[in-house]
């Protein structure tokens, strides 16, 4: 039986659920994703393995498109005297021509039923997937080619790997490397022929070249970039189609025959606040009782916004889909004679969202800012409060807090600064928001820094990171991406939030030892 919640429980529940992501729009990432399990990293049998990566792969090709319409999950029917059912579900609904394509590729996995899996059938597949999921792959193609100059700048450190490995065992990777730039200029016209060798070069990435990656990426000492991401998950679809075609050639029984079904989308429920009603007052006297006034003038000033009511309002009209799991749990409590007995459902997304994020958070009053001399620097709300948070394997991480949009960072006064460099400063200064230095994942980027503060244009600092470095709060030295990050780990569990910081050369370094 459903219950269905209407009236005031509904409307608080939008309320504070929009609320809460006005705040910090909280973004989920899988724990483990299917199709990144290692084919050894297993603890269920060979069959209850290959059955899940089957459907994680399904799940992964019903969306198509790189929104939250498209957020698919697939279960498996077996037993019934008709064969067995691969039955999906996506937030919008499963579309026609998608269900005409993933049937095409079905008739594919009969046919490795019946005659056997081969290179030419299992090429076959993945190009009807390149064509089916073309769409969300070009994306990834496009981030490739956004990030064109960090891509290249790698390659510049492929020689330090001879001081840890043998060269003997990098000789492969060289080899792979020696197509990273060109898949920067992958076109967006390339036909799923054209994509064809660029998905199983990306394949390799994940599993046979991580260990040199990892390698690659501390000799630059930085984390593992947001564009080796693109590259994962391009080779997703190559391990798709692998995963796609194991399971027919070793259980054919299965097949007898197999055909795809799709579960029909529940209606969007449409919700709108009148123009009378003060949603984000009513809201805040909830959370905080009688400070209600005191909270919306903090969030005006974090949205920039002289009244935060019309847009808290605005946010609350909302067509809500139900999501594709829970599309897939009500059709089989409406239909329990088809529940599935392998009870599990592949998906291509994560089902929820990650709470980890709000655990420590403190929303900061808008007062707080982070002064600055020569530099800016992301406010401690950005940073994970222990060297022990989760890293988000995608290109979202949970864990991390981006700083909201509207905090600024303001100059430090002038009283306050090194007296020998007081003229120097009326020449080297800058401002800029909080989300100037955060990159495509809303995390804080060092690259963007460095170019915000290299700017030579008008005000610019004019940094040079190969003769400078930054000094944070007369005491830390920053002179790279991971003292970068190290710093903002620092002043967050320092509880530091107001700091300092100049801008200074090797060279006064040098004079000082003299």
């Amino acid at each position: 039986m459903t219950l269905e919640i209407t009236g005031n429980l509904q409307k608080r529940f939008v309320q504070d659920a929009v609320l809460l992501h006005q705040l910090n729009p909280v973004r989920g990432s899988p724990t483990a994703y299917g199709l990144d399990r290692h084919p050894h990293d297993t603890d269920v049998s060979r069959e209850v393995f290959l059955k899940r990566k089957f459907l994680a792969s399904f799940a992964l090709l019903a969306s198509t498109h790189k929104d939250g319409d498209r957020v698919s999950a697939a279960t498996l029917e077996v037993g019934a005297p008709e064969g067995s059912i691969v039955r999906i579900a996506s937030n919008a609904g499963v579309c026609a021509s998608t269900l005409v394509l993933l049937r095409d590729v079905m008739e594919d996995l009969q046919n490795v039923s019946v005659m056997g899996l081969t290179d030419e059938r299992r090429m076959s597949v993945l190009l009807k997937i390149i064509s089916l999921d073309s769409p969300k792959i070009r994306h990834y193609f496009a981030e490739l080619r956004k990030h064109r100059s960090d891509i290249l700048r790698t390659e510049q450190f492929l020689s330090q790997l001879f001081s840890t490995f043998n060269p003997n065992e990098i000789e492969k990777f060289f080899t792979w490397m020696g197509n990273l730039s060109a898949i920067t200029t992958v076109t967006a016209e390339a036909s799923p022929l054209e994509l064809l060798p660029y998905i199983l070069w990306a394949e390799k990435a994940k599993w046979e070249f991580s260990t040199y990656l990892e390698a690659v990426f501390s000799a630059q000492c930085i984390d593992s970039p947001v564009w080796i991401y693109s590259i994962y998950k391009l080779g997703r679809y190559a391990v798709a189609s692998r995963a796609l075609c194991q399971l027919p050639a070793e259980y054919r029984g299965l097949f007898c025959p197999m055909r795809i079904e799709a579960v029909e989308p529940f209606e969007r429920l449409e919700f709108i606040m009148k123009e009378n009603e003060l949603p984000l007052r009513d809201t805040l006297r909830r959370f905080v009782g009688g400070q209600e006034e005191e909270f919306a003038r903090r969030l005006a000033t974090i949205w920039g916004v002289t009244n935060p009511e019309p847009r808290f309002r605005e946010a609350c009209h909302l067509q809500l889909a139900v999501h594709a799991e829970l599309q897939l749990i009500a059709f089989y409590d409406q239909n329990p004679e088809l529940m599935p007995p392998f009870r599990f459902m592949g998906l291509d997304s994560t089902a929820g969202v990650s709470l980890t994020g709000l655990v420590n958070y403190r929303p900061p009053s808008p007062a707080e800012s982070l002064n600055t001399t020569d530099a800016c620097s992301p406010p401690g709300s950005s940073i994970k409060s222990s060297p022990d948070s989760p890293e988000n394997e995608d290109d979202e991480a949970p864990g991390r807090i981006p700083p909201t949009r509207g905090e600024e960072l303001s100059p430090k006064q002038a009283g306050q600064s090194n007296p020998k460099r007081q003229s120097h400063y009326l020449h080297r200064r800058d401002l800029a928001a909080s989300e100037d230095i955060l990159d495509v994942s809303q995390k804080p980027s060092w690259q963007k820094l460095v170019e915000i503060l290299s700017d030579i244009e008008h005000f610019g600092v004019h940094y040079v990171e190969e003769k400078e470095f930054l000094v944070i709060d007369e005491n830390l030295w920053v002179r790279n991406e991971r003292q970068f990050h190290a710093c903002l780990q620092f002043l967050r569990n320092s509880g530091c939030r107001n700091v300092g910081i100049e801008v200074r050369t090797y060279d006064s370094l040098s004079l000082k030892t003299t």
